[in-house]
């Protein structure tokens, strides 16, 4: 066994872990492949470099997700024009659309409450077992107790529970179709590549999120959790800002015309009623009124329930929609 270990962690950021040969990387990691890590030097680099998972993302309070359902543009005009209509004391219309908001709000809120619920059970199921040589023995422990140097076990159809440097294969092959998009499983080897490739041309590398489809192999952990491939290109993911959507700009563009029509149609109603010799207090009600009257109050729950009913198909084909 190797005197002198250099943990996994202060490696991975200089070290091409693929480029290096098993005695090389074994050396590194301090650790014997035949016995694996004792179990106080796990727990030990277990608190140093803590679980081995992803950080989930920041649930969404109910508050939130209700607050989300009124910031489309349109529904924030008809919110104005359920100000005005109290305003002018006009309160059946106002009931009908503070009705059609609630619905709107309804739809969306229930939709988006059950996909949400359904991401987080589908994110609890991430963590997969391993089986690890912990002391010399083979146990079965959850992935997240992974660290920097455990040896673990794979056999067909395991799932990756961290980045690993191969140091045993027998006709290895893996499905990382997650990482690379490619369908078709690659073979997988322990001689060590050029530094220089990128992972998706990492023979001799593992990496989370990937499957064994045939074979077996032992690994070694060479990363965990957030500085694994899989946990940088999540990290990635989450500092980018999620462009609008088509249908997003669409109505967006859709609610600054019905706002223009809106203002247009209520200035020149007032200014014609007044030319013409209108009291103004009374041409500014019917300016008012005929600007509600623009406004289409059945498009936004329209809109919803299509939105809802698309989802619930997509949803049957294992779908998962988390916003509307």
């Amino acid at each position: 066994m190797p005197t002198a270990p250099t943990t996994a962690t202060e490696s991975d950021e200089v070290v091409a872990w693929h480029a290096l040969d098993v005695a090389d990387a074994l050396e590194r990691a301090g650790v014997d492949p035949q016995e694996g890590l004792a179990p106080d030097e796990a727990e030990a680099r277990l608190e140093q470099h803590g679980p081995n998972r992803l950080e989930p993302e920041e649930p969404v309070s109910d508050l939130v997700l209700l607050a989300r359902q009124f910031a489309s543009p349109l529904i924030l005009i008809l919110v104005v024009a359920t100000g005005v209509t109290l305003l002018l004391r006009e309160y059946a219309d106002a009931t009908v659309i503070v009705a059609v908001l609630i619905l709107n709000a309804v739809i969306g809120f229930t939709q988006e409450r059950r996909a949400d619920r359904s991401v987080n059970a589908l994110m609890s199921l991430a963590s997969p077992a391993a089986t690890v040589l912990r002391g010399g023995q083979r146990s079965r422990i959850d992935a997240a107790e992974l660290v920097p140097g455990d040896i673990v076990v794979l056999e067909a159809g395991d799932r990756i529970p961290a980045d690993l440097r191969l140091v045993e294969a027998s006709a290895l092959r893996a499905d990382e179709s997650l990482l690379t998009g490619e369908s078709e499983a690659v073979r997988k080897a322990t001689a060590a590549v050029d530094a220089e490739l990128m992972a998706a041309d990492r023979s001799s590398m593992l990496h989370m999120g990937a499957s064994v489809t045939a074979g077996r192999a032992l690994g070694l952990v060479v990363a965990t959790g957030s500085r694994t491939v899989l946990g940088g290109i999540a990290e990635r993911m989450g500092e980018q800002e999620r462009p609008q959507t088509p249908l997003q700009r669409r109505m967006a563009r859709f609610a600054n015309i019905i706002a223009a029509a809106v203002l247009a149609s209520t200035a020149v109603a007032f200014g014609l009623g007044v030319a013409l010799g209108g009291a103004p207090s009374e041409m500014f009600l019917t300016a008012v009124a005929l600007a509600v009257a623009v406004v289409p109050e059945g498009l936004p729950v329209a809109f919803t329930i299509a939105m809802a009913l698309g989802v619930r198909r997509m949803a049957q084909r294992r779908v998962i929609v988390r916003t509307l």
